[in-house]
């Protein structure tokens, strides 16, 4: 609920002036990270009996406390800072996407191939399948069909003979 609180304080910093605004994001900031970071120990004492890492996040959170009091003590240069990571975060993000987009449309290219592939040796299969199961039908037929007349000339002479 703070989390939200200190949220709506930024927007309405943001919106009233927005020529200080690395003032404000400094402190904001700044605070938001303090109470963040007490938020997370007291939820590490919580999970202390769970097999969880409770150490390492108490460890995490005292880091964010200094980081926050860090920036609080300095919030214009801290803005900048945080600006300037920004900016290096979205270019390795950018990175990142453009080399993910290209292993994807590798892949994708591979996987069109074994598609096509496995496609073509059940369209060959079905071909030699269906080849078959004409010529089957077709073979039987023509005996029956060619018995049939022979039975019924033996038959009509033995009749004929009585």
């Amino acid at each position: 609920m703070l989390k939200g609180i200190l949220s709506v304080i930024l927007g309405v910093l943001l919106a009233r002036e927005p020529g200080n605004i690395a003032t404000y994001i400094g402190i904001v900031m700044g605070v938001w990270i303090i109470v963040s970071a007490f938020s997370g120990i007291k939820a590490a004492f919580a999970l202390r009996y769970t097999g969880a890492p409770w150490v390492l996040m108490i460890v995490i959170d005292v880091i964010d406390i200094l980081l926050g009091c860090v920036i609080l003590y300095s919030p214009v240069l801290s803005s900048l800072s945080m600006t300037m990571a920004l900016g290096f975060v979205l270019i390795a993000h950018s990175v990142f996407n453009i080399a993910y987009m290209l292993v994807v449309k590798k892949n994708a290219i591979d996987v069109e191939n074994m598609i096509v592939e496995k496609l073509n040796s059940i369209q060959i299969g079905n071909a030699n399948d269906s080849v078959e199961i004409e010529a089957e039908p077709v073979a039987e037929a023509e005996p029956a069909v060619e018995d049939e007349p022979a039975a019924e000339a033996e038959v009509e002479p033995e009749a004929s003979e009585e």
